[in-house]
């Protein structure tokens, strides 16, 4: 009995389908890992501003600004004074003051701060007994964080 003569040709067949099959799914791997990573990072939205703030509470006067007493609750308010001393400017309507007698946004007590930036400050109500946060608050509402926090003279 006689074998047939060996084709070189034919074998070469199956290492190209592996090649090909080989690509095939590292590029639908690469198109799923994709897909979750761009859908973590939309989930984590903005990134929180790199910022440092300043206060100074005066007890003896009361300079709330535009704010109309949204901070204060007792009556025994002084003047806190908010300044942005250094990092990345943020909107106005993104910065908010927030205290147990209620909440008002930078831009509330300033209308003409667009944009609060490095140098900029604000003047608000508040009792000396009080906390305040100055918390962001992400474009869309889903995310905030306190940047800063004043505890007053006699929390």
């Amino acid at each position: 009995m006689e074998l047939p003569p060996f084709v070189g040709d034919d074998r070469a067949v199956p290492p190209v389908v592996g090649v090909v099959l080989m690509v095939g799914i590292t590029v639908i791997l690469a198109a799923i890992v994709g897909t979750v990573a761009v859908g973590f990072t939309d989930r984590f939205g903005q990134s929180t501003p790199q910022t440092s703030f300043g206060f100074e509470y005066d007890a003896d006067t009361t300079d709330d600004g535009e704010c109309n007493g949204a901070l204060t609750d007792d009556g025994d308010a002084g003047t806190l004074t908010v300044a942005h001393e250094s990092g990345e400017a943020i909107d106005g309507d993104q910065l908010l003051f927030i205290t147990d007698a209620g909440e008002a946004e930078w831009q509330d007590c300033d209308a003409s701060a667009s944009t609060v930036s490095t140098g900029d400050s604000i003047d608000v109500a508040v009792d000396a007994d009080q906390t305040l946060r100055v918390v962001w608050e992400a474009e869309d509402g889903g995310q905030t964080k306190t940047i800063v926090r004043w505890d007053g003279p006699d929390d």
